[in-house]
């Protein structure tokens, strides 16, 4: 395990370079792309995504809103055999910034929980997550199985935030049936289970149902830019790009990966638990690209990034629906950029990170203190 966090430190570290630096080399040689589990192994996982929104048609003036959610879960592998593998998902830190008209700023960070500006409503809804644990398991493909544990999240942050606004927004990202494809399928699509060279690509289909919204689409292409070798360690740079759309926004778009053509209008979650595909209740287009490093001694992707926008539009009347007949109804319109970025650290790396915050904490305690006394 000691020798897996060390490496894998000197890996993520080498991400950046290897995304600026022109001096590495390409290899005219092929390496497998696969996702590798070993027993035992555990590293932090934290994915922060930043959005900004444009926000028109509503009965007040046009809107812009800003948000910054981050997640951090320590990644266990429990068990590998041939048949199955076995993968424990832990929340160890949660964060939410919301900047929005007549809210303010609103965030909260459980790294940092006692900071003054921390807002006790979004604590209400991110520390409960802490701890709380999802189990995921694949076959011997590599397949995405059975994902639990999210809907157990979901039952205890909706009894801590009680009638709050924040986990109205969030609660539909928190079931089984979208921990499955965010957690477990759409990040492995970008594996291609195979020997794979420079400039050989892949598809891949990954779906989430939203509600008012429908089911959303993204067809993903994914493509080898370079194998690099870096102090002696091989890695392969993947591209990747995407269209984003509804069902009914001219496609009918199957999984690339589908078994049984009779699930096309299914996303699997936990036991017993189906997420079905709803027809567009709204219009939406969108595009995403970025890039993501594979370490081949790793067998895993170590760092990744997408930047991308959508459009959305909304009858207000579906948005609104208790809104008074007299009221003119139109459209709502959404436009949206985003950027979401994953890192994985290791144990100790991770360690620093909390000791850091702590600084942080104790710094302006101080400070505070010290602006007291005077």
């Amino acid at each position: 395990m000691f020798g897996f966090g060390a490496r894998l430190g000197r890996c993520a570290a080498w991400a950046t370079v290897l995304s600026s630096c022109p001096a590495v080399f390409g290899l005219g040689e092929s390496v497998m792309l696969k996702r590798v589990y070993v027993p035992g192994t555990v590293c932090y996982v934290e994915s922060r995504t930043e959005v900004d929104q444009d926000i028109s048609g509503l009965p007040m003036p046009p809107m812009k809103i800003r948000f910054e959610q981050l997640y951090g879960l320590w990644e266990h592998v429990e068990s590998v055999t041939e048949d199955k593998t076995t993968v424990v998902l832990t929340y160890d830190r949660a964060a939410r910034n919301v900047e929005a008209p007549m809210l303010g700023t609103v965030e909260f960070d459980t790294d940092d929980p006692d900071y003054e500006e921390a807002a006790p409503q979004l604590g209400a809804v991110l520390k409960p997550m802490i701890g709380m644990a999802m189990r995921m398991e694949l076959d011997g493909s590599g397949e995405v199985l059975h994902f639990t544990g999210m809907d157990a999240i979901n039952r205890k942050v909706s009894e801590s935030a009680v009638a709050s606004m924040h986990w109205e927004q969030m609660k539909d990202d928190f079931t089984d049936a979208r921990g499955k494809e965010t957690w477990g399928r759409e990040p492995l699509l970008f594996y291609a289970n195979k020997e794979v060279k420079a400039g050989d690509s892949w598809q891949g289909v990954s779906s989430i149902t939203e509600p008012v919204v429908g089911t959303i689409i993204t067809d993903y292409r994914y493509e080898v830019d370079r194998v690099t070798m870096e102090d002696g360690r091989k890695t392969a740079v993947i591209l990747v790009s995407g269209v984003i759309s509804t069902v009914t926004n001219g496609k009918n778009s199957k999984r690339s990966d589908e078994r049984d053509s009779n699930k096309e209008d299914t996303v699997e979650g936990g036991e017993g638990q189906v997420e079905k595909k709803a027809e567009a209740q709204a219009e939406v287009t969108g595009v995403l690209s970025g890039s993501a490093l594979y370490d081949v001694e790793l067998g895993r992707i170590v760092t990744r990034a997408t930047d991308g926008t959508i459009d959305m539009s909304i009858p207000l009347r579906k948005l609104m629906p208790n809104l008074p007949e007299g009221i003119e109804a139109g459209t709502v319109e959404f436009k949206m950029g985003f950027r979401t970025t994953i890192t994985v650290s290791t144990e100790d790396e991770r360690k620093a990170q909390k000791a850091e915050a702590r600084k942080k904490a104790e710094m302006r305690r101080q400070a505070e203190e010290e602006e007291d006394d005077d």
